[in-house]
């Protein structure tokens, strides 16, 4: 026993297993809950109990992972799927805000412009011009 406490004492590396697999794998699975739920109100604290988690810790690794924080993360996942239903369906605005997990359609708006620097319409207006401008150019 002894000598186990001296050879760990004297040891630069940790005995225990590298945990970044851990952290990988959660950092993962939070990211495909956000996946799947979009649509709902995720509150991060509700999240973090979801996965067995202390909040600030699931905020750390969060970020230090994805390189966002946790609210910017989720905008961006819904502003991406935002995107994705203005250039691919025919539904408006409205639809597609509450489709996206918003409840208010000038905070959805105003979010858009923010991380986008155009308005929904001006998004799907900008997309429509190219794509025709494309195709007639084939």
């Amino acid at each position: 026993m002894q000598l186990l406490i001296l050879v760990y004492r004297n040891s630069n590396k940790p005995f225990w297993p590298n945990n970044s697999y851990i952290v990988s794998n959660l950092i993962f699975q939070v990211q495909k809950y956000i996946s799947q739920y979009y649509k709902d109100k995720i509150c991060f604290g509700t999240l973090a109990k979801k996965f067995f988690v202390n909040k600030f810790y699931l905020s750390h690794v969060f970020k230090d992972i994805t390189g966002l924080c946790y609210k910017d993360y989720l905008i961006q996942d819904r502003l991406s799927i935002a995107k994705d239903m203005l250039i691919s369906t025919q539904m408006s605005i409205a639809e597609i805000c509450e489709e996206c997990g918003y409840n208010n359609l000038s905070h959805f708006i105003r979010i858009f412009k923010a991380y986008e620097n155009l308005t929904p319409s001006q998004y799907h207006s900008t997309y429509c011009h190219g794509v025709k401008t494309v195709q007639s150019g084939d």
